[in-house]
């Protein structure tokens, strides 16, 4: 998954090149660009004046089918916004709005050093060509990512996995990013283990297996217990021995490894990873299944009991040693 950060364009450096290289470029693609370079501008067609925004738009007058969208930028000398001029889109061409005659008379006028018809025209081209790269951005939900600040797609899916709300969104250590890009797993009424592995892998990028059924003993209440004297209970059917039930109904195991020394110690107590890990299952099953956890460090990667390495016994250190190297997956965390 992408990172929601995303750096700025040098803006200089963008202007350069659309300066030397306009045809290395798409329209949309340099809009997109020129917005990145100014985060701190309203985006295009947004603005409430055209100075507020990053780039005017025009189109040079031409009666040539257009061999690229961008014809030059023109960079302003007094601190304005350069001009991005396209021959693709506008009111002029083959493929314009207005009748040939009217493109021919702006190339004209403009041959004779008049570009006031152009320049009335680009009135019409900067805000018709700023709201159609706002239709445009606006229905992809990568260009949204641009700015997290404004990301109403992100909205959306925030508002399905129920953290709309800016107080609702540090509630746990599951990433944004992993919940909007798994909200489609995570808005689904059926639950089950190849989902869970799907989000787990998705967000850690480990081997993972998640083992089902795995028994465990649940403590009977005390009038559930078998005792002398009372109604009559038949073994095995009404009745069991013991204080303890056995159980394989409501507990699953995630088994993750093998791992490097370095990725494992992420899953420990007190790690990062395991944080996140508690949190996700938790977003994806809730707290009605138990589970636990087992942890398993490559064979190469299991350290010899020597004092002073900074291991913990029992979970990333033995005592004794392999007489036959192996996996080392003794270890089972029951995170809470």
């Amino acid at each position: 998954m992408a990172s929601p950060s995303r750096q700025s364009t040098d803006a200089v450096a963008l202007l350069a090149q659309l300066d030397t290289q306009p045809q290395a470029f798409e329209l949309f693609e340099a809009l997109r660009r020129l917005e990145c370079a100014h985060p701190a501008q309203p985006r295009l067609g947004q603005a409430a004046r055209p100075l507020e925004e990053a780039v005017r738009l025009g189109q040079r007058a031409s009666l040539e089918f257009p061999p690229r969208d961008i014809d030059s930028l023109q960079v302003a000398a007094d601190g304005r916004p350069p001009t991005l001029r396209t021959l693709a889109l506008g009111l002029f061409g083959p493929h314009g709005a207005l009748p040939l005659h009217l493109t021919e008379h702006a190339i004209e006028r403009e041959g004779a050093g008049d570009p006031t018809f152009a320049a009335f025209a680009d009135i019409f081209h900067h805000r018709m060509l700023a709201l159609w790269y706002r239709a445009w951005a606006d229905a992809r939900p990568t260009v949204q990512m641009d700015r997290p600040g404004e990301d109403r797609f992100g909205a959306r899916l925030d508002a399905l996995t129920g953290v709309d709300q800016p107080a609702l969104r540090g509630r746990d250590a599951m990433p944004l990013a992993a919940r909007r890009h798994f909200a489609g797993r995570l808005v689904a009424q059926a639950r089950n283990a190849e989902g869970l592995r799907a989000v787990l892998v998705g967000v850690f990028d480990v081997p993972l297996q998640v083992q089902e059924f795995v028994a465990n003993w649940l403590p009977l209440p005390e009038e559930g217990r078998l005792r002398m004297g009372r109604a009559a209970a038949r073994l095995g059917q009404e009745a069991t021995l013991g204080a303890l039930a056995r159980n394989a109904q409501h507990r699953f195991r995630l088994r993750i490894g093998p791992l490097d020394i370095a990725r494992y110690r992420q899953f420990l107590p007190g790690g990062d990873a395991l944080e996140v890990l508690t949190a996700t299952v938790r977003g994806y099953v809730g707290d009605e299944q138990a589970w636990d956890l087992q942890l398993v460090l490559a064979r190469e990667d299991v350290p010899m009991p020597v004092m002073g390495q900074g291991q913990r016994i029992g979970l990333s250190l033995w005592l004794g040693h392999y007489r036959h190297p192996r996996d080392a997956d003794q270890l089972v965390l029951a995170p809470t």
